[in-house]
């Protein structure tokens, strides 16, 4: 966010290598080559922890969230700084905030209408370690999708690459 508010360089180095990060670990992650797509872009709770089978992961669903509409950030600012000559990496961090924000719509991991939960998310995780907060609903997550949401729909590049041009 810091980058796309100010612009300076060193703001959104930091934020490529962050994501660049983020992005080569989600695809390290178990069974990331083999998984559906939509849980290829929800990470497990913790990257260095056990996978556990019986929990799927677990997944954290208000990490992916806050993953997207850190892409979308990141995409912004490299492309007010750069126009449309921003480098492939801004493509394919939009290429990756759009795969998560479908993953989290998917049926897996939105709670439908038809579905008792009380959160808009399902499959976050807040404090596995203790066994608190597995596998439920988070505000946060809550909150961060539907800002990535509404980021997404402001950006042009984000509408057209999600198939949505006429908004």
């Amino acid at each position: 966010m810091l980058y796309s508010a100010t612009g300076q360089q060193e703001f959104g180095d930091m934020a490529s290598k962050l994501t660049d990060t983020y992005l080569r670990r989600m695809s390290g992650q178990k069974g990331a080559s083999t998984a559906p797509a939509y849980d290829a872009f929800v990470p497990q709770w913790d990257f260095d922890a056990p996978w556990f089978d019986e929990l799927d992961g677990p997944r954290d669903t208000s990490a992916a969230s806050v993953a997207a509409l850190g892409m979308l950030h990141l995409v912004e600012g490299q492309m007010q700084q750069q126009g449309e000559a921003a480098d492939g990496c801004a493509h394919r961090y939009l290429q990756a905030a759009v795969a998560t924000l479908r993953a989290l719509a998917s049926p897996k991991y939105l709670a439908g209408d038809n579905v008792e939960f009380p959160a808009l998310l399902k499959h976050a995780t807040g404090g596995f370690p203790l066994r608190s907060h597995v596998d439920v609903g988070l505000i946060s997550g809550d909150y961060y999708f539907l800002a990535a949401l509404h980021k997404c729909y402001r950006m042009e590049a984000c509408m057209q690459l999600a198939g949505n041009r006429n908004r």
